[in-house]
């Protein structure tokens, strides 16, 4: 090694070890740390929570979700009408609200970020698509119309990973011959939120500053600053946070969070997000078409054990997470009876190792190939062979979107969009019956395709609530997958810290609610 770059790696050596060691920092700088360095910071162009650190802290929307119970708060919107034909919606603007370079928040700031949103067309234009019109009615109204009956206006103005309003007078400023100054919205910001982005060095940290401009002001010991580190190592991570040299920390190994769990220094708290894990079963063909088939599965899979192979991971009690619209309480428990699978089986006419079916994960997750196992020994327990395949999702993906290809048993991740569960219904259980194309395991209840169209057109979120809590109980008694286990979020930071309210649908924390006890 030449003596410059022994030099070099001394150096870096030094900064490693300092990183590590450094003393906690100043009472009002939040330190957080993460393995993922943000893709960019354009909220027209990026959904993903490596970029939420960051943007959700900077930009707000119209409405906003109570992390608590996910009903819909105003933000930038007062107050808010929505038609009754569910065509169209009005949002009354807050006024005195500014941006961080001065310039006034207004309906007109709200349509140029429609028209850039959906120009930009990427993710967030997504959650947008119905909506074709929009209409300046003074200076802090304005009306949305869609192309037709949409249940989801309440959402998709709460929801971080839509319209979040940039100054169009900073986007114009640094446009150029880029229309949307796309290329410099990439590392730059500039929204009404309570933090501005001061400093992005790529690939060590992203610096955030208050803005003292803020509208909704500042509480005492709130955080002056934030650094967001790009720590590449997760052991880095938990190191850093165990020493106190970080506040809060993404990207926790899992096998690590039991021992840091016992840490008096630190809070670790797993919830189950909005997402669940599935086993849909092929229901239109072959074995498992045969509903006694599938409810002998369901009874024979021991979801307590299986559980145990992804640490924080919930049974699943239903079809949708417990912290959505439309759970369903009332609904029966999952039941571990090896001799119940046993006594349905032979009823439908199945002698003990008669029946095979086969089964595919993705390759990559241990859990998915320790779980297969358990499912496998399981089975085997009631007198089903399952044949078990790792599929890289590359390969696999294809396969689902026609019911023939499909295997006969999946694993199947399913997130929401919303903190409505429709997408959710409709990825997994509804395509058939509505006759859209997406993820098909050849269920088709026409009952549930009739309700869950009911449902994208009921703008009032109680009724839509009682609407999908028939579909959990038809979907329920029809058991076209084995409903497994709520897909957990983990939240580690230091017991210093107070006000964290573990967020379940966008994985992330709101730094402005956050103090130093």
């Amino acid at each position: 090694m030449g003596f410059r770059n022994f030099l070099k790696a001394g150096m870096l050596t030094v900064l490693a070890v300092t990183l590590l060691t450094a003393p906690a920092m100043a009472a009002n700088v939040l330190t957080v740390v993460t393995t993922h360095e943000p893709p960019r910071l354009d909220p027209a162009e990026v959904v993903s929570y490596e970029s939420g650190i960051a943007t959700y802290q900077v930009y707000e929307n119209l409405l906003k979700y109570d992390l608590n119970d996910f009903s819909i708060k105003p933000s930038l919107a007062e107050k808010w009408e929505i038609a009754p034909d569910a065509k169209s919606a009005t949002f009354y603007l807050r006024k005195g609200v500014k941006f961080h370079d001065g310039t006034d928040f207004n309906a007109a700031a709200v349509k140029f970020n429609f028209e850039r949103t959906k120009a930009i067309n990427r993710a967030p234009a997504k959650y947008l698509e119905l909506i074709d019109k929009v209409e300046v009615i003074d200076d802090y109204a304005i009306k949305f119309q869609a192309t037709k009956p949409w249940a989801f206006w309440e959402d998709a103005f709460a929801t971080r990973k839509a319209l979040s309003i940039v100054s169009p007078d900073f986007v114009k400023k640094h446009a150029g011959d880029d229309q949307w100054a796309t290329k410099y919205m990439h590392d730059h910001t500039c929204g009404t939120g309570p933090y501005m982005v001061s400093e992005w060095i790529h690939g060590q940290v992203v610096k955030l500053k208050k803005f003292d401009g803020y509208w909704q002001g500042w509480k005492e010991n709130s955080f002056d600053n934030v650094f967001v580190k790009m720590v590449r190592e997760p052991a880095n991570c938990l190191l850093m946070l165990k020493k106190g040299t970080a506040n809060i920390a993404f990207d926790i190994p899992e096998a690590k969070l039991a021992e840091l769990q016992k840490n008096p220094d630190v809070n670790v708290s797993i919830v189950g997000g909005m997402a669940q894990m599935y086993f849909p079963m092929k229901c239109h063909k072959g074995p498992l078409a045969d509903i006694n088939v599938r409810k002998a599965i369901y009874l024979a899979v021991d979801l307590d054990q299986l559980v145990k192979a992804r640490p924080g991971a919930v049974v699943a009690h239903g079809v949708i997470p417990r912290s959505m619209i439309g759970y369903d309480p009332t609904l029966p428990k999952h039941e571990f009876n090896p001799q119940k699978a046993k006594d349905i089986l032979a009823k439908a006419g199945y002698k003990p190792g008669q029946l095979t079916i086969n089964m595919v994960y993705i390759a990559g997750p241990e859990y998915q190939r320790q779980g297969a196992m358990i499912m496998k020994q399981n089975l085997a327990e009631v007198g089903i062979n399952l044949n078990t395949q790792a599929m890289p999702w590359s390969t696999f993906f294809p396969l689902l979107a026609d019911p023939e290809t499909a295997p006969e048993i999946y694993w199947f991740y399913s997130a929401a969009r919303f903190a409505d569960p429709h997408g959710m219904f409709w990825e997994v259980f509804a395509p058939a019956a509505l006759g859209k194309a997406g993820f098909n395991n050849g269920y088709n209840n026409p009952e549930v395709g009739k309700l869950l169209d009911e449902a994208e057109v009921t703008a009032d979120r109680k009724k839509r609530t009682e609407i999908y809590k028939q579909v959990n109980r038809i979907i329920f008694k029809d058991q076209p997958a084995v409903f497994s286990f709520e897909m957990p979020y983990t939240f580690t930071y230091r017991k210093n810290i107070k006000g964290v309210v573990p967020d379940r649908l966008f994985r992330s924390y709101q730094f402005y609610d956050l103090s130093q006890g």
